[in-house]
């Protein structure tokens, strides 16, 4: 035990003395490892077992340097070895160092007559940075004359630095004295002017460029505007003629969607006591609702329906129209025409009523497809038997009219068109195969029934009927077409026939009930409408009348 004591106390002494030898050694930190690579060694044999190796860029923590800068003692894994490079001290060469500069200290400042001195240090090695400062420009104060000069004769002046004392002098000529512009070349809107001013010394004379001016811009109207549509007119320079562009632009009191004030709440409010508008809506903004009563207002009068209040428009709406009255009977060739008188201002409003409606020329239509079948069977064929209006029902028509004397009008099949096909038709059956009226005990037994479609809204002067057909007979049959007479004793097989085509199958003892609707005029001619069905017993070629209804 006392030689243990003994020994650690020498230890001790040992490494006391170590300390008192080595006074150069210190604390050294982290240290950044800048050559390619280091070595670290065992402490007691630093030549021949290398522990680790670090290369280039890594750092270091190390305990403390040698008097001789070319060993550390660093900490390696609970042991304590030496870092063995000759890179180590101040003098490490800066090429292996990426350096981490602090800030500029100024040593001493720049004036107008000697350079300034600064340095700085990189926090990684420590090496110093030093960097002369430019003189500064000198503060000179005013300009002082020593010889006047003109525009045309040099003078001389100096002025003198407020730091340093130093004088300047230079040669200078005086501006040239310009009276006032005096313009040589208007500008346009198409290209530059230009003006000059002359010295009332030397007569120098400058010029210099006038901007262009703008377009006057104006409108020319391309197409004046209507009393229901709206015009076009170009935006052009009044000068050049350059059009910027072009717009549209309403006929004078249009109203339209978006607007708003007094004149679209008197609007709102003749549509609203004719009708056409709810008395909650008169609030004097052309919205939704708006738009709806005055497009439904157009439709019913003939207009086109799109919603903007045009003149045309609005001085219908400002009438207070009495009842139609019928002018012209509208026929089955020809269309009626209809007068309403304006009670306030004795106004005459009139209306054309068309003749039943036409096929046209890429529609589809189930009477189309009969129309084909009656012209087929009258020796003008079509290439299908579909219900589509082609091309080829156009030719079938053609070639029927010229043969029959008719005018026909290619891409329509007008009402007249038609009754002349049926009436050749109904009038080219042979008499063993029409039968006439069916009935009990007939192979067919047809049963048609027409009312009227109060819930249809057809327009003034128009109303539509809904029909039923049944078939009580034993045969089945083909539904052909409805037939439509007015008068007081019909004739189905002689004379003019308004035709309502359709297409269907009726089978026997009432198998199935075929049902449709029809339009026509109240004013058409006079006498009651009749109403009656024709069908084609299947496999017979046998045509059977079905009763007649009188439509109310």
């Amino acid at each position: 035990m006392k030689k243990t004591r003994m020994l650690l106390m020498a230890v001790l002494a040992a490494l006391l003395l170590l300390a008192t030898a080595l006074p150069a050694l210190a604390i050294w930190g982290t240290l950044y490892v800048n050559v390619p690579k280091v070595n670290v060694y065992e402490l007691d044999d630093t030549s021949s077992k290398v522990i680790k190796t670090y290369s280039g860029g890594k750092k270091l923590d190390v305990d403390a340097l040698s008097p001789d800068g070319k060993w550390a003692q660093i900490s390696l894994k609970g042991s304590l070895g030496f870092v063995q490079t000759e890179y180590l001290s101040e003098t490490m060469p800066q090429s292996f160092c990426t350096h981490d500069w602090g800030k500029w200290t100024v040593e001493q400042e720049p004036t107008c007559t000697m350079t300034g001195y600064r340095y700085r240090f990189c926090k990684i090695c420590g090496i110093r940075d030093e960097q002369d400062m430019k003189k500064v420009e000198h503060t000179y104060g005013d300009w002082r004359v020593t010889k006047e000069a003109t525009c045309v004769t040099k003078g001389r002046r100096v002025h003198k630095c407020k730091v340093c004392g130093y004088e300047q002098e230079e040669e200078y000529l005086a501006e040239h004295k310009y009276g006032n512009w005096t313009v040589t070349k208007e500008p346009t809107c198409t290209s530059t002017g230009e003006r000059v001013h002359i010295c009332s010394v030397c007569s120098h004379s400058e010029s210099e460029k006038i901007d262009m001016l703008p377009h006057d811009f104006g409108y020319q109207v391309v197409t004046e505007p209507t009393d229901h549509s709206a015009g076009a007119r170009a935006i052009r320079c009044k000068v050049c003629g350059f059009v910027r562009g072009a717009e549209s632009f309403d006929p004078e009191g249009t109203l339209r969607p978006g607007a708003s004030g007094d004149q679209v709440r008197a609007l709102q409010q003749k549509l609203a006591n004719s009708g056409y508008l709810k008395a909650e809506n008169v609030d004097g903004v052309y919205g939704d609702r708006t738009e709806m009563a005055v497009k439904s207002f157009q439709q019913d009068h003939g207009f086109a329906a799109d919603g903007v209040a045009w003149p045309q428009t609005l001085a219908y709406v400002e009438h207070e129209f009495g009842p139609w009255t019928t002018v012209k009977a509208m026929s089955r060739t020809e269309a009626g025409e209809r007068v309403r008188v304006c009670s306030d201002c004795g106004f005459e409003e009139t209306m054309t009523v068309e003749a039943s409606p036409s096929f046209e020329l890429g529609t589809t239509n189930e009477g189309i497809r009969t129309f084909k079948q009656m012209l087929g069977r009258l020796g003008y064929l079509v290439s299908s038997a579909d219900a589509a209006y082609g091309e080829d029902l156009d030719a079938a028509f053609s070639s029927f009219a010229t043969a029959n004397g008719l005018d026909a009008q290619s891409g329509k099949i007008r009402p007249a068109d038609v009754d002349a096909v049926v009436n050749a038709w109904l009038t080219g059956i042979p008499a063993e195969q029409w039968k006439g009226q069916g009935g009990a005990g007939a192979p067919v037994d047809l049963s048609i029934m027409v009312q009227p479609d109060d819930k249809a809204d057809m327009g003034e002067g128009v109303r539509a009927y809904n029909w039923a057909m049944l078939n009580k007979g034993a045969q089945r049959c083909t539904f052909v077409a409805l037939l439509l007479n007015y008068g007081d004793a019909p004739d189905f097989k002689e004379g003019d026939v308004v035709l309502a085509l359709d297409h269907g199958a009726l089978n026997a003892g009432s198998g199935n009930i075929l049902s449709g609707s029809f339009a026509v005029a109240e004013d058409w001619g006079e006498g009651s409408l009749n109403v009656a069905a024709l069908v084609e017993v299947e496999g017979s070629g046998e045509y059977y009348l079905s009763n007649v209804a009188v439509a109310e």
